[in-house]
């Protein structure tokens, strides 16, 4: 009998499947999608478009997994933080700056692990295992986890490692200046804008910058086909 794809789950690498008699007659109704895209490009705006037509037109539950409040719950850990009472741009800073220290101290998968942990907390909250011989499984259930944004190709590996053929990737690209009116608050605005958001856009796109947050990199995969699976550009 050949072999259907498993609801998205939580398997290390190296383990091997569950021996259950139905486990190949269950097809999947899970989807996990990875949103990738630079600050202010608008991935929680596209989380909020998908998940309503998935909701509406095919009666998908959304879950909304966003990696910015694992760096905020997580800040302690590197014994920084994240005041509220930040700037916008600072606050930014301040996200990166966590973020790649988490990644420093416990390796650049890290907020990958700590999605596919929320990912399997919010399946248990609704009742998404059931115990079949003994063992643990996930039931096919049409539930779609969306996590934003990946900012590390290590996270996407690692996502990719877990869920396989289950996963998608959506890159989220817009202009500069939309970027800049997201940032400050309204519209679209007309450059040069003389800030510090707009000397920030432009240094994520400088080559020679040796951030750990490689965007570049991840879209370079997708755009030419590499290993990341199934994609899709926005």
């Amino acid at each position: 009998m050949a072999t259907r794809p498993l609801a998205a789950n939580d398997r290390t690498i190296g383990s091997e499947r569950p021996k259950i008699n139905d486990i190949d007659d269950r097809i999947s109704l899970e989807l996990v999608i990875a949103l990738v895209g630079p600050v202010g490009s608008g991935c929680t705006t596209t989380y909020e478009a998908m998940s309503k037509e998935l909701q509406d037109e095919f009666g998908y539950d959304p879950v909304h997994i966003v990696l910015s409040r694992i760096i905020k719950e997580h800040a302690n850990e590197v014994d920084l933080d994240i005041p509220d009472t930040l700037s916008v741009s600072e606050r930014i800073d301040r996200y990166q700056t966590v973020g790649n220290a988490l990644r420093t101290k416990f390796g650049d998968e890290y907020l990958a692990d700590r999605a596919i942990e929320k990912i399997a907390i919010e399946r248990d909250q609704r009742k998404g295992y059931a115990e079949v011989d003994g063992t643990r499984v996930v039931l096919p259930q049409r539930r779609a986890y969306f996590v934003d944004s990946l900012k590390n190709p290590a996270e996407l590996r690692r996502l990719r490692q877990v869920y396989g053929d289950l996963l998608w990737v959506v890159s989220v690209f817009a202009p500069e200046n939309v970027r800049l009116g997201s940032r400050i608050g309204g519209g679209p605005v007309s450059l040069p804008f003389s800030s510090s958001w707009c000397r920030y856009i432009r240094q994520c796109r400088r080559p020679s910058r040796r951030w750990l947050q490689r965007r570049a990199k991840i879209w370079r995969r997708l755009i030419w086909g590499g290993r990341c699976g199934r994609s899709s550009l926005l």
